[in-house]
């Protein structure tokens, strides 16, 4: 691995770090959004008009956040920023 490879993982790395605790600091005090089927669908439907990944994952009945997702905190703060959908990032 190069050291530009390696470099551009840390700096990937801080910045989902960075933006986790900007996510904490504005809403860690609200009430979180269930993850149910509404909201699951509700989520899908802004990802497919934004044209951004799909935070979350559902797996038989379970609803839950994907973590493998590209830039997962940059969306999960979007979407409470901009469609009061506050994800509880605790369960990660």
């Amino acid at each position: 691995m190069s050291t530009v490879e390696i470099a551009k993982s840390q700096l990937q790395r801080l910045t989902s770090k960075t933006k986790r605790h900007i996510f904490l600091l504005e809403f860690g005090d609200c009430n979180f959004t269930p993850l149910t089927e509404e909201t699951y669908n509700e989520v899908k439907h802004i990802c497919r008009k934004e044209k951004i990944k799909l935070p979350l994952m559902k797996r038989k009945e379970e609803i839950s956040i994907n973590v493998t997702t590209p830039n997962l905190y940059g969306i999960i703060l979007d979407l409470a920023r901009g469609h009061d959908i506050i994800l509880d990032v605790y369960k990660i």
